[in-house]
């Protein structure tokens, strides 16, 4: 796949964001990418403080399903978080764009400003299809931003993000295309609900949330029925 050499989504660069007051010393970008058929994905765009064009290119991805990528920006990773009375903006002194530059993508379209123009109001995803978006997107992205395409590139998420960043990966690694792919990362992943759902029986044993006598009646009470009710990989959720 080829790309240009230069930046081609000048007119997605913000150059006032409301509420932040203090100058900040590098550049970001919001706009959409294009996804599988008629769905657009939102990005938001941050470079990295220290050195863009030598600084990794890391794209974040918040889980649920269903949470948006801005929530990681404003409130954990990003430059920008939003002051208590919720009006004002201040600098994030731990940003990952201190040594990154990071792109937060909010996936499947109907989360946040994504979106589809076949279907604006009702929205059905499972996870193939959110990995397939998520991929072409990411193609698009470096299709805006060619000069970022020899960096190396990291993919990272957390909780749904458990799903959503392997399926990615894996579809980057086996895929025809010229991304410098070095690893991914996952906080706090969301890898299998069922196994999840037994683990916090003895996360609450362990750490003195009830006794014996109520954990062993959870375990006996526990059914494989109740405890994967919860598979969000199901396009059937996307209708209830």
């Amino acid at each position: 796949m080829q790309f240009a050499s230069h930046c081609v989504r000048l007119d997605d660069e913000v150059t006032r964001l409301p509420g932040l007051e203090e100058p900040i010393n590098f550049r970001h970008f919001s706009g959409f990418l294009q996804a599988g058929g008629t769905r657009k994905l939102h990005y938001w765009f941050v470079e990295s403080q220290r050195s863009p064009k030598d600084d990794p290119v890391v794209v974040w991805l918040n889980g649920g399903p269903g949470c948006s990528s801005v929530l990681g920006l404003l409130t954990e990773l990003g430059p920008f978080h939003v002051t208590n009375n919720n009006d004002t903006l201040y600098l994030n002194p731990y940003s990952w764009n201190k040594v990154a530059n990071v792109l937060f993508l909010e996936a499947p379209a109907g989360v946040g400003f994504s979106y589809d123009t076949s279907s604006p109001s009702f929205y059905v995803s499972n996870d193939e299809k959110t990995a397939d978006d998520n991929y072409l997107a990411l193609l698009d992205f470096f299709r805006g931003f060619p000069e970022f395409l020899p960096n190396e590139f990291y993919i990272s998420g957390e909780s749904y993000g458990g799903i959503y960043v392997p399926m990615l990966t894996e579809r980057v690694l086996k895929r025809d295309n010229n991304i410098n792919l070095k690893g991914y990362t996952v906080g706090n992943g969301a890898l299998d609900f069922s196994e999840r759902a037994m683990g916090l029986i003895f996360f609450g044993y362990y750490h003195g949330l009830w006794g014996l006598g109520t954990t062993t009646s959870f375990l006996e009470t526990a059914s494989s029925s109740l405890v994967t009710t919860t598979d969000f990989g199901d396009s059937v959720c996307g209708q209830d």
